[in-house]
């Protein structure tokens, strides 16, 4: 779910709100209501991703810093719609986007990584990510010309990784795979 033209998102069938005021150039405050209920609050942040919805949760990174070059840090937060609580991943992320939820885990992207966490955000796997350079061959060192833009699902069962091998959202790609049990890495073309 994408933020509207005034930095607000709504939810009326599960009466949530987030709410997303400039304070200073590039220094907001997000709000989020739950059942005309704040249960969230915090300043001085730098944005916020794509939400993930799905009917029980709420999924979205916040992050505390960013640069001109796309790099970020911040952290995850995922919200159960039906009790109100709200979790983030004890793991300070960098180079992230939205998480995502498939089954009864949730993931996030950590760099050239990719944390399998539980409903309560336990870490139960880290997967590594790996892309290939022009020719060819696999690269494992950084995300300096690779940017990963966004999670999705497919079916609710396949994760989709939307990605550029330049950083540029007009040459985004998309990798999409079920991630087992036995899952050690992903490799981007």
């Amino acid at each position: 779910m994408v933020f509207d033209n005034n930095n607000n998102l709504f939810i009326p069938e599960k009466k949530v709100k987030i709410l997303i005021k400039e304070e200073t150039e590039d220094n907001y405050t997000i709000t989020l209501y739950l059942k005309g209920r704040i249960i969230l609050f915090k300043k001085n942040i730098k944005g916020i991703s794509k939400v993930f919805y799905d009917q029980d949760f709420l999924g979205f990174s916040i992050f505390t810093y960013t640069d001109e070059d796309d790099n970020n840090q911040g952290l995850g937060y995922v919200v159960n719609l039906k009790n109100g609580r709200i979790n983030h991943l004890s793991k300070k992320l960098s180079k992230t986007c939205n998480p995502v939820l498939i089954g009864n885990n949730i993931f996030f992207v950590d760099d050239l990584s990719l944390i399998k966490t539980d409903l309560n955000l336990k870490i139960i796997n880290v997967l590594g990510i790996k892309y290939r350079n022009k020719n060819k061959e696999i690269e494992l060192n950084s995300l300096d010309t690779y940017g990963i833009f966004s999670l999705s699902t497919l079916r609710s069962e396949y994760l989709l990784i939307n990605y550029s091998p330049d950083k540029f959202h007009s040459n985004s790609n998309f990798y999409s795979g079920k991630i087992e049990n036995s899952s050690r890495f992903i490799i981007l073309n």
